[in-house]
């Protein structure tokens, strides 16, 4: 009797512990951003039952030491996603393309110069050209 006690209380135990994980579950499935433009949401934040200590010591392991360094982060399926605000890199400078940065940026020639083409604009006429937020900005010579 004792025993079927026990299971009956095991059963329950179980059960109770089940529904709190499907709710916890569920409350990190949803997208939360909870930094945007380096401000804590703190409303979203309490929903995801994250203390801002818990969300500073995941950000430390990525090496960021500043939240205005994050354009956005959000917490999807228990992990902590971050976008870093980008800094511009140039692309072209006095006409010569710096291949190197392309390659860094995952970008290759190819895109680069059906982009010029695009805008009809030829490599010996451009001064500066810089690449930021999925971006490219260019500066042609004076002619």
């Amino acid at each position: 009797m004792w025993f079927f006690i026990f299971l009956l209380f095991v059963l329950i135990f179980l059960n109770i512990n089940a529904k709190y994980n499907f709710i916890d579950l569920k409350s990190f499935t949803e997208d939360n951003v909870i930094i945007k433009d380096g401000r804590v949401d703190f409303e979203i934040l309490l929903k995801t039952k994250y203390s801002l200590n818990d969300v500073i010591n995941l950000l430390q392991l990525q090496g960021i030491k500043n939240l205005e360094e994050i354009s956005f982060a959000r917490i999807k399926n228990k992990r902590l996603i971050i976008k870093k605000h980008q800094n511009p890199v140039s692309l072209i400078f006095n006409g010569n393309v710096d291949y190197q940065t392309l390659n860094d940026i995952e970008k290759t020639p190819k895109w680069l110069f059906t982009i010029l083409e695009s805008k009809k604009l030829d490599l010996g006429n451009i001064y500066y050209s810089f690449y930021i937020d999925d971006r490219i900005y260019i500066i042609q010579k004076d002619r």
